[in-house]
């Protein structure tokens, strides 16, 4: 029914009316290098559903989720939940906690120890480890240091989950909350929603616009000096990715800030003044007529190439003095 879903984004078919799902994942058929992703899951009630849509980027095999969308029938594919939000959920039942922690969620927990300790504590399983997780010394195969890896893996799990809450509000998908978490740790939740914009050069994949989206509904001024900065070092990694560039003139710059703020140009001009005082970036004034703006680390690259290029100018050349006429004659020719 799903074959050749891999290959392509579901088709819009028959559409129906908008629905709220609570599934475990059991199985993931296919992930696309965008996050779009299929995935076979149970519902609640044991009828099996496939699940397909971008909103699902990261979840995993025994995973609980909360899922909206629409039903689509489609003549190639058949019915399928086209999911456009996705929350993770605590899930409910014994076989979907058995399976949620067998899936390597959790550090510590494989197959055969996840069916140990939901036979031991049913469906209370998440709560001891949440709460009490002492108990689980009560099962036999845990001895004091697989409960402290249990315990220590399920409060940064617990985060992780937290945070893909807290990005999905933003519209953000969850496959970014395990990039940040690494990054950030304990103070993930508080970079997100106070200062997003850190988040472009530490996390791969988000960009001025997304960072700039979760600033704004965080409630950061469109003029804070924090998001003007932000917008000048844009500019320039854009300039690099995509035309090669490894400076911008000042005045360009400016323009090209301005316009990607909205905002007056003496806020771009103070934010270039402090990112120069920062040593984050680099303005040189003996470019043409004009001063050139550099990132730093473009900078420094820079500036090596030159000093290698020159090293190689003033070497001696190892030539062989006979190969060495034979070009001069060849110049002059």
């Amino acid at each position: 029914m799903i074959a050749g879903a891999e290959e392509e984004e579901l088709p819009v078919g028959e559409a129906h009316d908008r629905v709220e799902l609570e599934c475990s994942v059991d199985r993931l058929i296919t992930v696309r290098p965008d996050g779009y992703t299929v995935a076979r899951a149970t519902g609640a009630d044991g009828t099996e559903v496939i699940v397909a849509g971008r909103a699902l980027s990261g979840v995993q095999p025994g995973e609980t989720v909360r899922v909206r969308g629409e039903w689509v029938t489609h003549a190639k594919y058949g019915t399928q939940l086209v999911v456009d939000a996705c929350e993770p959920a605590a899930p409910s039942g014994v076989r979907a906690i058995r399976l949620y922690l067998a899936s390597g969620i959790v550090r510590g927990i494989g197959p055969k120890l996840a069916a140990a300790i939901v036979e031991a504590f049913g469906e209370e399983t998440l709560t001891v480890i949440d709460e009490t997780p002492e108990r689980l010394l009560e099962v036999n195969l845990i001895g004091p240091g697989r409960k402290d890896l249990i315990a220590d893996s399920w409060i940064a799990h617990k985060q992780v989950r937290e945070l893909m809450v807290l990005l999905q509000g933003y519209g953000i998908g969850p496959s970014f909350a395990v990039k940040i978490y690494g990054e950030f740790g304990d103070s993930s939740a508080e970079i997100v929603t106070e200062d997003p914009y850190r988040l472009i050069e530490a996390v791969r994949g988000i960009g001025f616009t997304t960072a700039d989206k979760i600033a704004m509904a965080s409630g950061i001024p469109e003029d804070s000096p924090v998001r003007a900065r932000a917008a000048v070092l844009d500019r320039l990694d854009a300039a690099a990715a995509v035309s090669g560039h490894c400076f911008l003139p000042y005045a360009t710059l400016l323009a090209a800030a301005v316009a990607l703020l909205g905002q007056d140009q003496l806020l771009v001009r103070q934010a270039v003044d402090a990112l120069a005082e920062q040593r984050r970036i680099v303005i040189d004034t003996g470019v043409g007529a004009g001063q050139a703006v550099y990132e730093r680390r473009m900078w420094d690259r820079e500036r090596r190439i030159a000093e290698s290029l020159a090293a190689l100018a003033g070497a001696p050349s190892d030539m062989p003095k006979a190969v060495l006429r034979r070009l001069e004659a060849l110049t002059a020719a």
